[in-house]
């Protein structure tokens, strides 16, 4: 497994549970990762295809929300925004970019046990989106789920990082085949 670097956007208490999670899917690979936090998704970008140009030997990542549904097409789409084309130098492989598909909270809704161990006796599992690939739902019926089933608690920056910690990498590797994808390419 090599050293890598992940450009990931989010709040700075996001990152102790990233990497947790990716030392639940990847044993002994949080000595071999540096997650660099930005400060929203067009500075993280900005920052990921800087360290590309300048330290371009080094195994760097990016992961992003994707904000839409995985067609196939968004590293191209990725491409075409005025942040890649204004930062970009020289090819960056497709594999270097990796997704939430399509926010965060879909790795969050699949993990029903990680979800009730956090919000406890209030949890209202029914209330999540229920289809086998969690990437396929839109953002907004997985904010909204998880609002519900949460009683209306849910707090992106309060509680995404608790939960985050919770969850089980095979639970979400099998409802997000984006997070697979990702945990894979860090297992390298």
């Amino acid at each position: 497994m090599s050293k890598t670097e992940i450009f990931f956007e989010g709040n700075p208490s996001l990152k102790l549970p990233l990497l947790t999670f990716i030392e639940k899917a990847v044993p002994g690979a949080r000595d071999r990762i540096r997650v660099r936090l930005g400060k929203n998704k067009e500075e993280t970008i900005k920052d990921f295809l800087r360290a590309m140009a300048e330290t371009p030997k080094v195994r760097l990542v990016l992961l992003v929300d994707s904000d839409l549904p995985d067609d196939g097409t968004l590293f191209n789409k990725l491409k075409e925004t005025t942040v890649w084309k204004k930062h970009a130098s020289g090819t960056i492989a497709a594999d270097r970019v990796n997704w939430m598909v399509q926010i965060m909270e879909a790795w969050f809704v699949v993990d029903e046990p990680a979800l009730k161990s956090y919000y406890a006796k209030t949890f209202r599992s029914k209330a999540l989106p229920k289809r086998k690939n969690v990437e396929l739902v839109p953002k907004s019926e997985v904010l909204d789920g998880l609002k519900r089933a949460s009683n209306g608690k849910y707090d992106k920056v309060a509680h995404a990082p608790k939960i985050l910690d919770r969850l089980t990498p095979e639970t979400v590797r099998a409802r997000a085949p984006n997070c697979d994808r990702f945990l894979k390419f860090v297992a390298k």
